[in-house]
């Protein structure tokens, strides 16, 4: 219906910090939408305490991609991820732009929903300096945040690729953008309780494409069936696209998409077999007969830029129990995946006998991707579903640090990620929430704006399925005990 287009405008809303002094004289920076302040670490006895700065942002990234000011979509559930320069040059090309862009860069992904609708539909991507975020958190105006304002992925196909968390691969000899999301296809699955999910890690390609025109009769979306963005992606309005010529899509050339058989218990309106967007990240060996696992909050493996396998990705799923028998306790389980046909070279489990991470066997889910912590040493967040009431649902959630191992995959040994070392807390004060919940989905180093010897990191979360939110915080090394510190 045209009414999802019109009369929808969400206004530029970016919260300016303040300072405070808490009882304790202890310095809060504050902002209207801060999930993560105060917070309260609790930790082992590991050596390393965590402090936070914090600044969240409200659908502002968006609207300043878009020439008027605005943009009429709900978006949330941001990943991040920082750009190879190769990876840089190889989207800049493609995308027909001026390519003299040379410093460091992050990519930012977007899920979003229509107007006055409750679940999600398009994906979007855009592409920023470090420098503009250090600026926004700063403070600091930048007329020039964007180096490739959030573009409409198109050619998504299924109902839809929610809460995709950005990676890259190594393919064709070619660090590349890739996302893994998940397609829901029916309320039931073949796992009790569990929906039928099919997880998918698709490339992200861009170049010139042929212009298409809106069907006003696909603008009827039955959200029983999901909103099927490829058949309304002619409808959506350009962003300001000044100095761009080309678009970005889902490949299915260069990547085989697979095809999928969705459960019995699908809307009488789902294909029983449909193609989507990407391969399934499967968590078994390609000759295996068992039947398909529905799996869901899968996240990837990011390497330094000079380690990424060739032809292969690392993917996580921390709540395998969930996924296979149902058991209380069972630890994630970790696969390298053929990144052009999604086979399984290789399945293990992450050691969890660190008494710390003993908790991870049982209801952790992923959040954010592993991301190179140090060397030889992985950082991830994980959540926890604590509170479901009328109201909706509340996380919690823990920084893991993980180390690896020499793993067997296609007969050569790789070292991967296979051993936890510390499980920590990382927990958020509910009041700052207005009586709603934040989900972590992205997880990127931010050296930009560590101080002395500390480690920062950027993460991006979706507040409320509805708005979208940037914090970093510094991991600090102490030498005999934990401390809390608000800065």
């Amino acid at each position: 219906m045209l009414l999802y287009f019109a009369g929808y405008i969400i206004i530029l809303l970016i919260d300016k910090a303040h300072f405070a002094l808490d009882s304790n004289g202890l310095s809060k920076e504050h902002t209207a939408f801060s999930p993560f302040l105060p917070l309260r670490v609790l930790f082992g006895k590991s050596g390393k305490s965590v402090a936070f700065r914090s600044k969240t942002h409200a659908f502002g990234f968006l609207s300043t991609a878009s020439s008027s000011g605005f943009f009429p979509y709900a978006v949330y559930n941001p990943s991040i991820v920082r750009l190879p320069r190769s990876t840089w040059q190889h989207l800049c090309l493609s995308l027909l732009m001026n390519c003299d862009q040379m410093t460091q860069l992050f990519a930012v992904s977007w899920f979003s929903k229509l107007p006055g609708q409750r679940w999600g539909c398009f994906n979007w991507l855009g592409i920023t300096t470090t420098t503009s975020f250090v600026d926004y958190f700063q403070g600091r105006s930048n007329d020039k945040f964007w180096v490739v304002p959030p573009q409409l992925i198109y050619d998504v196909k299924g109902p839809s690729f929610q809460d995709p968390r950005l990676l890259i691969v190594n393919a064709d000899g070619v660090a590349q953008v890739a996302l893994i999301g998940y397609v829901k296809l029916a309320p039931r699955s073949s796992v009790k309780g569990m929906a039928d999910y099919s997880v998918r890690m698709s490339f992200l390609s861009a170049g010139a494409r042929k212009a298409c025109k809106c069907n006003i009769a696909d603008l009827d979306v039955d959200q029983a069936l999901g909103c099927f963005p490829q058949r309304l992606q002619c409808c959506v309005p350009d962003l300001n696209k000044k100095g761009i010529n080309g678009s970005l899509f889902f490949d299915c050339i260069h990547q085989q998409c697979s095809s999928v058989q969705s459960h019995k218990s699908r809307h009488f309106r789902m294909p029983t077999i449909q193609q989507l967007s990407g391969v399934e990240v499967e968590f078994r060996a390609a000759h295996s007969t068992n039947n398909r696992i529905p799996r869901k909050n899968v996240v990837p493996v990011l390497f330094d830029h000079d380690e990424i396998p060739a032809e292969f990705a690392v993917f996580a799923d921390f709540s395998p129990s969930d996924s296979i028998m149902g058991k209380n306790e069972t630890p994630p389980l970790f696969t390298a995946v053929d990144v052009y046909n999604g086979n399984s070279l290789a399945v293990w489990q992450l050691d969890i006998t660190n008494p710390t991470c003993e908790v991870l066997g049982s209801n952790w889910r992923g959040s954010t991707q592993l991301i190179p912590y140090e060397k030889h040493t992985y950082i991830t967040i994980v959540h926890r579903t604590f509170v479901r009431t009328r109201r909706g649902r509340h996380y919690k959630y823990k920084l893991v640090l993980v180390s690896p191992r020499y793993i067997a995959v296609s007969h050569k040994l790789f070292f991967l990620p296979a051993t936890c070392v510390v499980c920590i807390d990382f927990n958020e004060n509910q009041s700052a929430h207005h009586n709603t919940f934040i989900f972590v989905t992205g997880l990127a180093s931010f050296p930009e704006m560590s101080s002395n010897s500390s480690k920062t990191f950027l993460y991006s979360f979706g507040i409320g399925d509805k708005r979208d939110g940037f914090e970093y915080f510094e991991m600090i090394q102490d030498s005999t005990h934990y401390s809390l510190r608000h800065l």
